[in-house]
């Protein structure tokens, strides 16, 4: 595991700030709270207290929950060890993280008291449910525009296969160094090129019988418009 050595004394600060919330109002961070609580349980399928998600997460509730600074501190210490043991994660909650949106896929559609008692949960599952749609979308743009078309290589294919590794990757450290490596090429010229090829795509979509699936019908229909 790769570790960014200056991001830890930023993780330190963030984490001993103190936690502000209104009881009538549970902040969205609660609400991702509730979810991660029912994931990472040892019965629950697909989930389980062992995983490096649910680790890094026991870990900063721990330090969000305590309010005795020297406390607080020590589980900062803690975490940052675990960190360096390769146990947990700095980067580990993040909103790339594919096993976070796994979690709130399950979530969302669970029968967990928490989630039926907080009128904000629906709108934040809906938020979810719109990334799963668009990861769905984007595995059948691989398949229709990078295999059935044959632009394997493209700056579009490219950029897809890119998001389909970062999604399939646990490792945080991992993610951030892709990020790094694929942003470091991007160049005004490969971005302009990469948008002209985007309508491209749509187009062809657009002009399939995959435009009439539900997942691309809303697109097609508002390109068809401004036609």
């Amino acid at each position: 595991m790769r570790l960014d050595w200056k991001a830890l004394p930023f993780l330190a600060v963030a984490l001993l700030a103190p936690r502000c919330a209104l009881a009538d109002d549970p902040p969205k961070r609660d609400r991702l709270g509730s979810a991660i609580k029912w994931w990472c349980t040892e019965a629950r399928t697909g989930g389980g207290a062992g995983s490096m998600f649910c680790k890094t997460a026991a870990l900063k509730e721990a330090i969000a929950a305590t309010t005795d600074v020297a406390e607080k501190q020590a589980k900062v210490d803690e975490l940052k060890a675990t960190i360096l043991r390769g146990e947990a994660e700095a980067e580990g909650l993040d909103a790339t993280n594919p096993e976070r949106q796994r979690m709130m896929n399950s979530w969302c559609e669970s029968d967990d008291e928490a989630r039926g008692t907080d009128p904000k949960a629906g709108p934040l599952c809906a938020k979810f449910k719109a990334k799963q749609a668009f990861l769905d979308r984007r595995e059948k743009l691989l398949d229709f525009w990078c295999v059935e078309q044959k632009q394997a290589g493209s700056p579009k294919c490219k950029q897809m296969d890119f998001g389909k590794k970062m999604q399939n990757t646990d490792s945080g450290e991992e993610r951030k160094r892709m990020a790094a490596d694929f942003n470091a090429a991007r160049t005004p010229e490969a971005q302009a090129a990469l948008e002209e090829e985007t309508k491209q795509m749509m187009h062809a979509v657009c002009g399939s019988a995959m435009g009439k699936e539900p997942l691309f019908a809303t697109t097609c229909a508002k390109m068809h418009t401004e036609l």
